[in-house]
């Protein structure tokens, strides 16, 4: 179960065992010889995701920040209860009249001294907040109690069933020097995992002429192409399809159609309307244009997005975006009328480390540890459908989801365990800009 805690200010979230979850069982009957076949302890095997993905146990910051996050874990749990004590029998009998001096004693005689302070730079001409950056602040301080209020809660409750790592494991390894004398890097094993499973791959090239738009593939077959194709896979065991000389893991029971923005058609052709929609635009990011992850969509772009033909009335219309409250307003006051779809509320995904701390501080001016989800959905007053009402009235606000991201870039968690209570167990749910596949979902992406 991906879901390690739930209550009614949110839920805790295992990514990783999310995923492990679909390939738990995969059919591997075509790589094997006829006489393992014959047997089920060599037609099925299991795969897991590279652990390091999700080893993220220190908050994000640049080079010059990681030398000050290690001082301040060096002293260990231990090694503070005992500093405390030594502390406690020098001021007992004055405190509120001692001054603590810079200069700490252990009580094995061994001294501590205060870190030197750097010296003071010169101080910068204030900057007064643009509307876009003061209306973000205002809408942190409005959220922000929701989000701390789960933290608080789920992370204690995480603590307690050791899904988080204690910390004070987390000090003894900081206290460990490094080999080189420079300071360490504890996402870096995430970050070299990213590079490896993260990197791009098309499988075809953009000018491949197709015949047909749409391939249904049952157990035991396999497609000659896939791409600008929606491929059906019925099978109800996971498997391995060879395409291009490169092997993909496949879950059971999932849709796909891996094309650009321009090449829909497939997707609508079938006439299916899904009860969810769950959509992560490549919304245009500073950052992202720098560093060329992925190619970009403006606003104007998403308008063409063929929602009303894909949604049934009554569905969920789930959007990722970021704290940007241009792109809210732009959701919320004239996208959502365009496709035709009411606003709900909105829910919230706190990243945090492996030991329960946010990703970046709270309050950080720069980067906030949180992205948000708006909800809507499709009102058609001449027909409103029974699962889409029941969504509806169940659905709760600002709900947050907490969980330790994957270092792979932009790599959300997958939605299907904290949507089914909200909707019906026949629901047909479709993710758009989607990166990887998802048993008993259709999706659609250039990277799928």
């Amino acid at each position: 179960m991906s879901i390690i805690c739930e209550s009614i200010k949110g839920w805790l979230v295992d990514h990783e065992s999310e995923i492990n979850k679909w390939f738990r069982k995969v059919d591997i009957s075509d790589f094997v010889d006829d006489n393992q076949r014959e047997s089920n302890n060599f037609r099925f095997a299991v795969f897991r995701l590279n652990p390091h993905l999700f080893k993220i146990q220190m908050p994000f910051l640049r080079k010059g920040q990681l030398e000050k996050y290690n001082n301040a874990f060096v002293i260990s749990e231990s090694r503070k209860t005992e500093l405390l004590c030594s502390l406690s029998q020098s001021v007992e009998t004055n405190l509120e009249s001692e001054t603590l001096t810079p200069k700490a004693v252990f009580g094995n005689g061994e001294t501590m001294h205060a870190i030197p302070k750097a010296k003071p730079k010169r101080r910068k001409r204030k900057k007064f907040m643009n509307c876009g950056e003061q209306l973000a602040l205002d809408y942190h301080h409005m959220i922000r109690g929701f989000i701390q209020d789960a933290m608080i809660e789920l992370v204690k409750i995480g603590q307690q069933s050791h899904f988080f790592t204690d910390e004070a494991q987390i000090a003894a390894s900081l206290s460990a020097p490094m080999q080189d004398g420079g300071c360490k890097d504890w996402n870096a094993e995430a970050k070299k995992a990213a590079l490896i499973e993260g990197a791009d791959m098309q499988l075809f090239d953009d000018e491949e002429q197709t015949l047909t738009n749409r391939i249904i593939i049952g157990d035991g077959c396999r497609p000659p192409s896939i791409r600008n194709k929606l491929v059906q896979y019925t099978g109800g065991q996971a498997c391995i399809w060879t395409l291009a000389s490169q092997r993909f893991l496949i879950p059971a029971q999932c849709s796909f159609l891996q094309s650009d923005f321009c090449n829909l058609q497939p997707l609508i052709a079938g006439g299916r309307t899904y009860d969810v929609i769950v959509i992560d635009p490549p919304w245009e990011n500073k950052s992202v244009k720098r560093m060329k992850k992925y190619q970009m969509l403006t606003d104007w772009d998403l308008y063409k997005l063929p929602i009303g033909s894909l949604a049934a009335a009554g569905c969920l219309v789930v959007v990722w975006a970021t704290n940007k409250q241009k792109q809210t307003q732009f959701l919320r006051e004239e996208l959502f009328p365009h496709w035709g779809v009411k606003y709900l509320t909105t829910w919230h995904w706190l990243k945090v480390t492996t030991s329960g701390e946010p990703v970046y501080d709270l309050d950080s001016p720069h980067k906030k540890p949180y992205e948000n989800l708006l909800i809507g959905h499709v009102e058609r007053s001449s027909d409103v459908s029974a699962r889409g009402a029941i969504a509806v009235k169940q659905l709760p606000h600002h709900r947050t989801i907490v969980s330790v991201p994957c270092s792979i870039h932009s790599c959300k968690p997958p939605l299907t365990e904290i949507l089914k209570e909200f909707i019906a167990p026949d629901s047909q749910c479709l993710e758009m800009f989607a990166r990887n596949l998802v048993p008993g979902w259709t999706v659609w992406g250039n990277e799928v």
